[in-house]
């Protein structure tokens, strides 16, 4: 017989809480600065995820609700792609007689690519601008 499944979550001895109000996806730049992309868009911390940016919105159509549904990563070279359901024009129906989706859906895929590592600066109008390229696939 199997033993019963533990009713705790098991956490390594050495890990710490962190201090942070954000649910991720998160990467490190190389700067050491933590990115976070949310349905408001790109936020950047320089003080280990105490404090965020306002959202830099480049990203319209993340639904939180799908934590799946976007990701957020670093490559080697420092290029950061955001991959995600663009929720913003979904549009689906189910045809019962045939068992399957109507002519019309949509849910696209986008991606969204910094190639110089999320740099983000300081505006002299106070904003945050952050260089990305956007392409649909």
């Amino acid at each position: 017989m199997s033993e019963p499944l533990p009713t705790e979550r098991w956490t390594h001895p050495l890990a710490q809480p962190l201090e942070i109000d954000r649910n991720g996806p998160f990467v490190e730049l190389a700067d050491g600065s933590l990115v976070t992309v949310d349905d408001q868009g790109f936020r950047v911390c320089k003080d280990d995820g105490k404090t965020w940016s306002e959202a830099i919105p480049d990203c319209k159509g993340i639904n939180p609700k799908e934590p799946s549904s976007y990701y957020l990563l670093r490559s080697r070279n420092n290029t950061l792609i955001l991959v995600y359901l663009n929720f913003s024009d979904y549009r689906f129906e189910w045809g019962e007689q045939r068992k399957e989706s109507k002519e019309g859906c949509k849910l696209e895929v986008l991606a969204i690519r910094s190639i110089d590592g999320g740099r983000v600066e300081l505006t002299t109008s106070g904003f945050l601008r952050v260089t990305m390229q956007t392409f649909s696939v």
